[in-house]
């Protein structure tokens, strides 16, 4: 995977990888096989179920595998930042929510009126700050379209001989 032609990341057989097919499907699997310009990869889920008293296990589902030309690969995954949240408008939105809740409930225990004209300022406020949480949280993409930016290439392992 490379980002303006700088290499971020790289697989190699028997490397998890996940990635967006052609078709908008998310695989996961195990490559199998590399060659010039295509990947194989052996498909797997793996999920949380219970155990038989209840607890939670983790289990993994293996699928057929699968053959694709790396230019059926859509987008793949972006790493996960700590700071992820701040950026995507979650915090705007629990902040606003948390302090339209906070207003609403002063107002009925004060017996005050949540439509006063200070009070209907400041709950229009919070309310323009949940929607630019919102704006923010609708355009945060969690994956890396491949195309201009992004890129996926095959290297050949071929040695040359003298």
């Amino acid at each position: 995977l490379q980002k303006n032609e700088q290499t971020i990341k790289t697989w190699v057989k028997g490397s998890y990888i996940n990635f967006q097919f052609s078709n908008y499907q998310w695989i996961t699997g195990v490559i199998k096989m590399i060659r010039n310009d295509s990947i194989s990869v052996r498909q797997m889920e793996i999920r949380t179920v219970s155990d038989r008293f209840g607890f939670p296990v983790v289990d993994t589902a293996w699928y057929g595998t699968i053959k694709l030309h790396i230019n059926e690969m859509r987008a793949v995954p972006k790493k996960a930042k700590a700071s992820e949240f701040i950026t995507n408008g979650s915090l705007l939105q629990l902040g606003s929510l948390a302090y339209i809740f906070l207003n609403i409930v002063n107002g009925i225990i004060s017996k005050e009126s949540i439509t006063a004209g200070s009070n209907l300022t400041s709950l229009g406020i919070a309310a323009s700050v949940f929607a630019v949480g919102t704006i923010l949280k609708s355009q945060h993409k969690e994956y890396s379209l491949l195309g201009k930016r992004y890129t996926m290439k095959t290297i050949s392992n071929q040695v040359q001989k003298p």
